[in-house]
């Protein structure tokens, strides 16, 4: 590894509060990590936008999970919020938002949906590392890192 990706890594972790961070040299292969964190696996369903990057789908079924598609916003072509809570069985596991083309999601009403629909497993509420945070998510993106580097200190990651 780098110096500077060493360097990365502390100041991300710093930034977060948590005690480490780790670089990937992908976003698929971040993503895998991040729901194999989160323990998504076999029988498992994540909602996720219909028009998406094949790149978003593959780490969903490496694990044995199933992509579950929602419609698009025809502006945007984010997910549609309104659309979610019809995908949602009782075997979802995830909400994946993506903001295409620079257009945030409407975040707000998927994590007012992740929250409603959630049964306490706050894992569903989504995340997103950038400046940019919708209200009262704040913690969301530290617990999916400590639970990173839970996983990794296990060997499970």
């Amino acid at each position: 590894m780098s110096e500077a990706v060493r360097q990365f890594e502390e100041a991300f972790a710093r930034w977060l509060g948590v005690r480490s961070a780790f670089a990937f040299w992908k976003g698929r292969v971040a993503l895998y990590v991040i729901l194999r964190a989160l323990g998504i696996g076999e029988g498992d369903e994540v909602i996720l936008p219909g028009y998406t990057c094949v790149v978003a789908v593959n780490p969903i079924k490496m694990l044995g999970a199933k992509p579950v598609y929602v419609d698009i916003e025809p502006v945007t072509y984010n997910i549609a919020p309104e659309q979610i809570e019809a995908k949602i069985t009782p075997r979802t596991r995830l909400i994946l938002a993506q903001h295409t083309y620079g257009y945030p999601a409407e975040m707000d009403a998927i994590l007012d949906i992740a929250r409603r629909r959630s049964r306490g497993d706050r894992r569903r509420a989504g995340l997103r590392l950038d400046g940019w945070r919708p209200r009262q998510t704040e913690g969301l993106h530290v617990q999916v890192c400590r639970q990173i580097e839970v996983r990794r200190r296990q060997g499970q990651v």
